[in-house]
Parts: C-alpha cells; sequence; structure tokens
C-alpha cells in the first residue's frame, strides 16, 4: 500500500550550519522556487554557506590553511561546503558523462572496425579479382577430374540414364 505525498512548494527553509547559524536555503531562490532536493535549492544552500566566508580566501579542504583555521570559522566550513559542492556536481553530471564517453569509444571502435572489414575485403578482392572461376564438379566425390565427370554424364545419357560406366 502506497501514501500519496501532497506536493507542496517548500517555503523558507531554513537549515543550520556547522556554526549553529540559519541559513534560509531560499533566499536567494524566492523569485524561481525549485522543488525540495533538488540541485538548484542545494547549489542555493551551498551559496549561502560560501558567502559567509565574507570574499575572504578559501583554502583548500584538509589543506594545512584550512586545518589551522578555527572549528567553526565561516572561510572553514565554505572550504567544506566547496569541497562538498565539488562531489555533488561531480555525482550530478556523472551519467551525462559516462554516456558521451561510452558513446565515443563506441562510435571509435566501430570506425576500427569498419577499416578492418575494409582493408580485409580489399585484400580478398585483390587476392581473388584475377583468378578464374572453377566449375564445381556435379555429383560424386570432388577429386573427381572435371573431365572424369563429363564423360560419365555422357555415358549415362547414352546408356539411358543407366549407371555410371
Amino acid at each position: 500500500m502506497t501514501q500519496e505525498r501532497e506536493s507542496r512548494p517548500v517555503r523558507n527553509r531554513t537549515a543550520t550550519d556547522l556554526g549553529g547559524n540559519q541559513i534560509d536555503s531560499h533566499q536567494s531562490s524566492a523569485a524561481h522556487p525549485q522543488p525540495a532536493g533538488s540541485t538548484y535549492a542545494r547549489r542555493a544552500w551551498a551559496r549561502a554557506l560560501i558567502d559567509r566566508a565574507g570574499g575572504q580566501s578559501i583554502p583548500r579542504y584538509g589543506s594545512v590553511e584550512w586545518i589551522q583555521l578555527p572549528e567553526a570559522h565561516p572561510v572553514k566550513i565554505a572550504a567544506v561546503v566547496v569541497a562538498a559542492e565539488a562531489w555533488a556536481t561531480d555525482a550530478d553530471t556523472l551519467p551525462g558523462r559516462l554516456e558521451a564517453e561510452v558513446d565515443t569509444l563506441a562510435r571509435a571502435h566501430k570506425r576500427a572496425e569498419d577499416a578492418d572489414y575494409r582493408q580485409r575485403m580489399d585484400a580478398h578482392r585483390a587476392e581473388w579479382q584475377n583468378t578464374p572461376v572453377k566449375p564445381r564438379p556435379q555429383r560424386g566425390d570432388a577429386s573427381v577430374p572435371l573431365e572424369e565427370i563429363g564423360r560419365r554424364y555422357r555415358l549415362q545419357v547414352i546408356n539411358g540414364g543407366g549407371g555410371a560406366a
């Protein structure tokens, strides 16, 4: 049994950053409301935390400069959010990038396969182009010379289908 969820726009949803400060994840997106859990909402929340760094240089997450910052420092929190957003953005674009990579590799493989086929076909054609076509032996052993097959056929016709000599 499934329960239907009521679909309502999320308004003024707030979150708490690592420093205990309230952050309105929709403050910059009020003109363009997005569903909860959307990439847009996540990025707006991240942007609000990063903006709290006040334009200061944000060190790389885990660097010596980052480690030396106090725990609740807005720049330290911003560095963590930047790192998290990099991972999230990578995950957002991963399916499309993988699809494009697989498509590119498949096309390259097909081009190489076609080129190999054309090369083998041209070599086969060159090998057989000037080779006369040999008639297939009729009935019987393929090792029997064609003249012998013809002689047997003529005897068979003369004898009225009676049997081979």
